[in-house]
């Protein structure tokens, strides 16, 4: 089996969560997971190799992701246990292609295809594909019976705005006492930085923490300037998201972006305008009338192609959020009914029982890594 130490590579050193959680007189953590995001090992070729080899083998699914959820989640855990903090644990990801995004613009994440898959014949794609699904499919399923755990499967439908929608919509991690860790590689996720929220990125051997009033300045690589990180949204949807194959206007990357940042500031004092503009199908910029030339190839692309009013509606949280708590379409109201019922679940199994049924499955377990997670001091209802 490949090693389960491997597949999940999001651990944050207890330097970097007492940074965070020194922020606030912390008593709980809620930490959010980018089920796909974090386990970006498991994509590379020799994994992918290993993973289909195991399976034809053995002639049984390799769960190496599965069985590295439990070490991730007792790494967590222990960590709360031994500063007396309680914690929970959202992890969120979709299947499929997201109908939403899609229907706004074909090309979204089209570079994540699996038939891009390292040049691989259809057989082991499929394979992998196939273990992988299923890996994700035992997690949800085993994952919304643990103390504390919460697992959210969106399907057709992106789940990125998970922790945004949690925290702003559903009031989880809002108390004063409270702090939210979000573990994610994905720059769209930096939206959700607020008082008490943080992103943690890990990119090799290499980690960073993205707080409030931090945003552009990760982004424009610029550790001297203020910004108003309320204007990342607009940012990015200029710019566009390369990870998630969205065009931006061409001509205006992250420096040109830094340059007018100060033009679009005093254009739109306030943020939520455009967020309204967008929702009455106001074109953003065509009452521009000054004459900063990169602003001008904004306005003009925008009124053209309406390119940043799609990108808005494709990167904002926000945005999507709203859709989801008040849903206008079928498609819509079946995430806001998915959310709402693992949100409401808030039983488990006890150890044991889960343990035996485990086994009886020819699942086995470290119990040690696995009692941890029911460390009874530690638990507090979901909420």
């Amino acid at each position: 089996m490949l090693s389960t130490a491997n597949v999940i590579t999001f651990f944050a050193s207890y330097d970097v969560l007492n940074s965070i959680v020194s922020t606030r007189e912390t008593s709980h953590i809620n930490f959010f997971i980018d089920l796909k995001n974090v386990v970006q090992s498991l994509y590379r070729k020799d994994a992918i190799e290993i993973i289909t080899e195991n399976t034809k083998q053995f002639n049984s699914l390799d769960l190496s992701l599965f069985h590295s959820i439990f070490n991730f989640l007792s790494y967590y855990k222990v960590y709360c246990i031994k500063k007396g903090l309680t914690c929970n644990f959202y992890f969120f990801f979709e299947t499929g292609d997201s109908t939403y995004h899609q229907t706004l613009y074909k090309k979204y994440k089209s570079n994540r295809k699996i038939d891009k898959l390292f040049g691989f014949d259809t057989e082991t794609k499929e394979l992998f594909y196939l273990v992988f699904q299923k890996n994700l499919g035992l997690i949800e399923k085993i994952g919304n019976k643990l103390p504390n755990v919460k697992v959210i499967k969106l399907d057709l439908f992106e789940a990125d705005f998970i922790p945004y929608y949690l925290i702003n919509y559903k009031n989880i991690g809002n108390d004063d006492n409270d702090v939210n860790i979000i573990l994610s590689n994905d720059h769209d996720m930096w939206q959700c930085a607020n008082d008490n929220t943080f992103i943690y990125s890990r990119y090799g051997k290499r980690s960073k923490v993205i707080s409030k009033g931090k945003v552009l300045n990760n982004l424009f690589k610029d550790s001297d300037k203020i910004y108003n990180d309320d204007y990342y949204t607009l940012i990015l949807s200029i710019i566009g998201d390369k990870s998630d194959n969205i065009e931006g206007i061409k001509g205006i990357g992250e420096k040109r972006a830094d340059i007018i940042y100060d033009e679009l500031a005093r254009f739109y004092p306030d943020p939520s305008i455009f967020l309204s503009k967008i929702k009455e199908n106001i074109p953003l910029f065509d009452d521009y009338n000054g004459d900063n030339k990169y602003m001008i190839i904004v306005r003009n692309q925008e009124n053209e192609f309406r390119t940043v009013t799609r990108n808005m509606q494709l990167i904002s949280f926000e945005i999507i959020s709203r859709l989801i708590n008040d849903p206008t379409k079928l498609y819509l109201l079946e995430v806001h009914k998915k959310i709402e019922s693992v949100l409401e679940n808030n039983s488990y199994i006890k150890f044991e029982n889960l343990v035996e049924a485990l086994k009886r499955s020819q699942i086995y377990v470290d119990e040690d890594i696995f009692g941890s997670l029911y460390y009874a001091n530690n638990i507090r209802t979901n909420k």
